[in-house]
């Protein structure tokens, strides 16, 4: 914004005397953030920006998971029973790792043709720890059984 102003104002078409806001609300579903949750938002937020780091650069390869990744999310919501529990988030955190991987090699080979991809990369860059954390706390919380303090935990992507 301050950045769209100081071109404005350079170009004559905005000047300093006055200021004039907008602010738009939108309705939002906001849901709570579990393990599960936070995983699967982990899941479609790194192949979102695969999927535009593959507009960006042609020859990038990579997997889409997010099917088998919804349809595992929506098992874990409606299974109560610990053991089936705990084998769906075996399943969904081998999923989760691929992702890792995935935005880790992405990350690695800086594929950099553009400015967006450039951008891009930097949001995978971001998001690669906080996948990693994300994966940890599920892991140690749901496989094995931990107890995870406030101060480590993760409430949104």
């Amino acid at each position: 914004m301050v950045s769209l102003n100081k071109i404005a104002i350079s170009e004559g078409l905005e000047d300093i005397k006055q200021l004039r806001e907008d602010s738009t609300v939108v309705e939002t579903n906001i849901h709570y953030p579990t393990n599960n949750s936070l995983v699967w938002d982990c899941i479609k937020e790194s192949h979102r920006l695969l999927s535009q780091l593959a507009e960006e650069v042609k020859d990038l390869d990579y997997r889409d998971y997010t099917k088998d990744a919804k349809r595992t999310f929506f098992k874990i919501n409606i299974t109560r029973n610990g053991d089936k529990r705990i084998d769906l988030f075996n399943k969904q955190l081998i999923t989760f790792t691929k992702c890792i991987n995935q935005v880790a090699n992405a990350v690695k080979k800086k594929p950099c043709y553009s400015m967006n991809a450039f951008f891009i990369t930097g949001e995978l860059e971001n998001l690669l720890p906080l996948m990693e954390k994300v994966y940890d706390i599920t892991w140690r919380k749901q496989i094995n059984g931990e107890t995870v303090s406030n101060d480590e935990k993760i409430f949104s992507i």
